[in-house]
Order: structure tokens, then sequence, then C-alpha cells
């Protein structure tokens, strides 16, 4: 079978713009968020730049904010949000981004040095 663009490629609009989707996040309570995904120059940008410059936290805010559509966050409020919230809405983003899990955990572990 041949590969198909629409098959590799985030969606997009009339404007270019990625389109947001809606991703069940993996709580018990079975929220949904609505995101972005990363493209791979961001993805490359910040697992290049947090390794021994910002905390896991620092990008975390990071992604939420220019990522996570509804609920739209401010940066006060990413601060007062659960941990295990940034830690669910950020894995949804990078999944959706096609960041493996043993990718995510390598650049984590990166970054704890």
């Amino acid at each position: 079978m041949i590969l198909k663009k629409e098959d590799v490629l985030f969606e997009r609009d009339e404007k270019g713009d990625l389109i947001p989707q809606t991703v069940e996040l993996g709580t018990d309570a079975k929220e949904e968020v609505v995101i972005t995904p990363l493209l791979r120059g961001e993805i490359k940008r910040i697992f290049n730049s947090t390794v021994g410059t910002e905390t896991s936290k620092d990008t975390d805010q990071e992604i939420i904010l220019n990522h996570c559509i509804e609920p739209k966050f401010t940066v006060e409020e990413i601060e007062r949000t659960l941990p295990y919230m940034v830690n669910a809405i950020v894995t949804a983003i990078l999944s959706i981004s096609g960041v493996k899990e043993k990718e995510k955990k390598k650049a984590t572990d990166l970054k704890n040095l």
C-alpha cells in the first residue's frame, strides 16, 4: 500500500492553522481537553533546550500555554494546577504530537542530570 499524505500530516484549516483535537485524559474521571500538537521543530527545540537549562515545570508550562486550547490556562493557573493533571495534559499533547513514551522518558532523564 502506498503512503497517503493525509495519513501523516497534521490536519490544518483553510488558513493553515492546526486544527485542535479533543482528547481524553488518562484519568479516572475521563476528562477531555482540546489541544493542538507540537510540530517537529518545536519538539526538538523543547527537548534540546531543557537539557541542563530549564526545569520540567517550565517546559510543562510552555507546552500547556501554547497547546491546551480548552480549557485555556494562565501561567498563574498552571502553577496552582494539581501536578497529576499537569502531567496528564502534557502527556496527551506529546502523544498526539507523535512523541513516544520512550522518547519522553529519555528527555525527562536528560533533564534530571
